[in-house]
């Protein structure tokens, strides 16, 4: 017998809405020059008084709703739970993971490049094998669309190596923590 064990789940899904994709893209691009709500400031996008706006509320809803998708799928349960968004127009950016968080995903407002490289999160379990049996390892790699919405786990080692098209790229990069103040005992 042959058991699966320590799967990793992606949730990949479009908002299939072309015009609020154009529409948030200029609302963001109109906003922001160098000053972008990112995760280094801290200041989540649909909440925060400086960001908050009605124009971002399909995008919250649509986030909202495959958070939960995701944590029902994944673990049978959905969690108290608090998520950060936070908006960006960068090209490119190292291997990372986002620890402290449960689940992490990207919302893409306007992509035309850049694509999204999630890599095996069993670290170095590819060492030894022969190079035949390398294509089990390798990453999963996505070319995203605007619009696109992709959902995963925080310890996975993700990246957007070489981006060169000069087109701005606008996301919307979340993080969802357990909210530990709103479990049941």
């Amino acid at each position: 017998m042959i058991t699966t064990v320590w799967p990793t789940h992606i949730l990949y899904r479009n908002i299939d809405d072309v015009s609020y994709c154009l529409e948030l893209f200029n609302y963001f691009i109109g906003k922001y020059t160098n000053d972008w709500p990112d995760s280094f400031n801290k200041q989540d996008v649909f909440t925060h008084p400086t960001h908050k706006h009605s124009i971002l509320d399909k995008a919250q809803a649509f986030i909202d709703s495959n958070i939960k998708e995701f944590f029902k799928t994944a673990f049978n349960y959905i969690p108290p739970h608090t998520t950060k968004t936070f908006a960006t127009n960068h090209a490119t950016i190292g291997v990372h993971t986002h620890q402290g968080s449960l689940i992490s995903g990207i919302f893409y407002v306007n992509v035309s490049a850049g694509e999204l490289v999630l890599h095996d999160p069993r670290l170095n379990a590819q060492r030894g094998y022969l190079d035949q049996m390398q294509k089990y390892f390798e990453p999963v790699r996505i070319q995203p669309q605007s619009g696109d919405l992709i959902i995963f786990p925080s310890f996975l080692q993700h990246e957007v190596p070489q981006n060169v098209i000069q087109k701005p790229r606008v996301i919307m990069p979340f993080d969802t923590y357990g909210d530990m103040d709103k479990l049941e005992n």
